[in-house]
C-alpha cells in the first residue's frame, strides 16, 4: 500500500542519516586519535581500546546531538572553555582542530551546538583517556631544610 510504502521511505531516511553520522563519527575518532601525542609508555593494544572506545563514543555522542533536539543549561557557555584549555591543553586543542575541521557537517548547527559538542567529546576523551598517556609526569621536590615550622607548614 502507499501508506507501507512511505513508512519504507521514512525508514530508508533514518538508517541513511545513521550510516551517515557512523562515518562522520568514524572519520572524526580517527582525526582525533590522529593528534594526540601518546607516551612511548602506552602500549599498542591500550591504544587500540581507547580508539575502538572513542569511536564508539563519539557515535553515541553525535548520535544524540544530531538526532534529537533538546535545549542544555549547563556546559553551553564560551566562558567555561578557558578554564578546559588550561587544564586539559592537548585534549582541548586536538578537540577544537576536528570539530573546526569537519564543519561542514555542521553546517545547520548554531554556536551553542558546537560548544555543547566540545564538552560531550572532551568528557569522553577525558573518560576513556588518562592524562598520563599523554604528558610527562610532575615530579615536585620540596627543601625539609628550612626547619620543623616550615615542614609543618608544608604539610598543611
Amino acid at each position: 500500500t502507499e501508506e507501507e510504502f512511505e513508512l519504507d521511505g521514512a525508514f530508508g531516511l533514518a538508517e541513511a542519516h545513521f550510516h551517515d553520522i557512523h562515518m562522520i563519527s568514524q572519520k572524526m575518532s580517527v582525526e582525533l586519535i590522529d593528534r594526540l601525542p601518546f607516551s612511548t609508555e602506552v602500549s599498542e593494544e591500550e591504544r587500540l581500546h581507547i580508539r575502538k572506545e572513542l569511536r564508539m563514543g563519539m557515535m553515541h555522542v553525535n548520535r544524540k546531538n544530531w538526532i534529537f533536539d533538546f535545549e542544555m543549561t549547563s556546559f553551553t557557555s564560551k566562558k567555561q572553555l578557558q578554564f578546559f584549555f588550561e587544564t586539559y591543553p592537548i585534549f582541548s586543542t586536538a578537540i577544537q582542530n576536528v570539530i573546526q575541521d569537519n564543519k561542514r557537517y555542521f553546517l545547520e548547527k548554531d554556536e551553542r551546538f558546537m560548544i555543547r559538542l566540545f564538552y560531550d567529546y572532551l568528557f569522553l576523551l577525558v573518560g576513556i583517556c588518562p592524562v598520563s598517556y599523554f604528558e610527562a609526569p610532575i615530579h615536585v621536590c620540596i627543601d625539609f631544610s628550612q626547619g620543623s615550622a616550615y615542614t609543618d607548614y608544608i604539610i598543611s
